[in-house]
């Protein structure tokens, strides 16, 4: 039996998701070096940072609630679709330029996006 202080190791699949994220963060990074047209500055890179290793760290700690694979899915596609959202709005806007005031609607959707994953996370069912 393991002890309750003792802490699971993390899958593969976990694993593979953090290692994704770093990925994701470096790769502007190595492009900075090779090409003059991508230029990221510091507040881009602290801006990605938060979006993805805050979304990941919140499926970690929702996803330890549920053990049902489908919940977690669910959680998980909700979480993907609200950072991808909110990814593209800030680089390049989705409606015109990232400075046009109506792509502040679809902050407020990526803002509701994660409210329904903080309610699947409630309402999901508990180990």
């Amino acid at each position: 039996m393991i002890h309750p202080t003792t802490t699971r190791p993390m899958s593969r699949l976990k694993i593979a998701m953090w290692l994704a994220a770093a990925a994701l963060l470096l790769a502007p990074a190595v492009a900075m070096r090779f090409t003059t047209e991508v230029v990221w500055t510091a507040s881009d890179f602290a801006f990605a940072a938060i979006l993805l290793f805050g979304s990941l760290t919140a499926f970690e700690l929702v996803s330890r609630r549920t053990p049902a694979m489908a919940w977690r899915l669910a959680i998980g596609a909700t979480l993907l679709g609200a950072v991808l959202l909110v990814w593209v709005n800030a680089a390049v806007g989705i409606d015109g330029s990232e400075d046009n005031p109506v792509n502040l609607v679809f902050y407020a959707i990526a803002a509701a996006s994660l409210v329904v994953a903080g309610v699947l996370a409630i309402k999901a069912p508990r180990r």
